[in-house]
């Protein structure tokens, strides 16, 4: 899902529902075709906007391992999302911000821990904050909040 106010993107990603973890003989999927290539095409026009946000369920900076639920557990899709970032959004207007979620803590990147593309010339580099789950609670978090 993505939508627009004022002059600011929001794109929505749902890295749930279509993905397969990785494991010692796949290298898992984060998402469907379909969904790849709509996210390259929002990317691609970042220009248009002032600013564009991406919300993401995975924690962007976790790791590389096999079966991890972080990106890092999808380290093809990751590199070729983040080289992409890098030739477009990163070699252009540079106006992405990344909310990232379930990672159990709360963190913020400036950029400098971003980039996975392995490109000098363009880094993709973006800040980034981590949250805590988007849209779960544990048990009884919110339980009572308002008695």
């Amino acid at each position: 899902q993505a939508f627009t106010i004022g002059t600011v993107r929001f794109i929505i990603l749902d890295l749930r529902s279509e993905s397969r973890k990785s494991t010692d003989s796949y290298g898992g999927k984060v998402y469907s075709d379909e969904q790849k290539l709509w996210l390259f095409s929002e990317l691609s026009q970042a220009e248009n906007y002032d600013y564009v946000v991406l919300a993401s369920s995975r924690p962007w900076t976790s790791p590389d391992k096999i079966g991890s639920d972080g990106w890092g557990g999808f380290v093809s899709d990751r590199d070729e999302l983040s080289s992409f970032i890098a030739s477009t959004v990163g070699a252009g207007p540079k106006n992405l911000f990344v909310i990232s979620g379930d990672n159990h803590m709360i963190a913020f990147d400036d950029g400098s821990s971003t980039d996975f593309s392995g490109q000098n010339e363009f880094p993709g580099g973006f800040p980034l904050l981590h949250s805590g789950p988007l849209s779960k609670y544990g048990p009884g978090a919110v339980k009572n909040i308002f008695k």
